[in-house]
């Protein structure tokens, strides 16, 4: 039927293209409206369930889904330590939950580690199992700031005081 309408209006080797190129368009125009709403309602759901929640509640709460509470407390305090423009490394399980909470600051991996510059964050205050490079920082106890015998932050070397 498609077809036979473009019969006058393209040659017939690009008649069957158009085709099916229009049944594709009216197919997707059909049904794409339904699924956009079914995703809208389901974003405003979430957004009512989390209305009264501000936005420190909603960045420790997948510490919570990690079932790690205990950092809440220690990331606000690390946020009270690290300036908004630090660079850290941080030993933890929970490394996305903890880039999150202590955002603006910038994460670097342990191979762009600078002890000059960066700052340690120590989920496990022992510091076992760190790379290398990471390694020697974690034992200069001059520069370890303590909040708990489970997390310490290890201020850089060339920290102004």
């Amino acid at each position: 039927m498609v077809a036979g309408m473009l019969q006058r209006q393209a040659a017939t080797p690009y008649r069957w293209v158009a085709a099916s190129s229009l049944v594709a368009v009216v197919v997707l125009a059909a049904g794409l409206p339904g699924k956009v709403r079914g995703n809208i309602d389901a974003l405003d759901a979430q957004r009512k369930t989390n209305a009264g929640t501000y936005e420190q509640q909603a960045h420790e709460r997948c510490l919570h889904d990690f079932g790690r509470e205990d950092l809440v407390q220690a990331l606000a305090f690390a946020r009270g330590q690290l300036p908004d423009d630090a660079r850290y490394y941080v030993a933890t399980r929970s490394i996305p939950c903890v880039m999150l909470n202590l955002f603006p600051r910038e994460p670097v991996r342990a191979g762009d580690f600078d002890a000059k510059r960066d700052w340690l964050v120590l989920d496990d205050a022992a510091g076992g199992d760190l790379p290398a490079r990471v390694a020697p920082a974690a034992r200069a106890a001059e520069r370890r700031i303590s909040f708990s015998p489970s997390f310490a932050l290890i201020a850089p070397e060339d920290r102004q005081r």
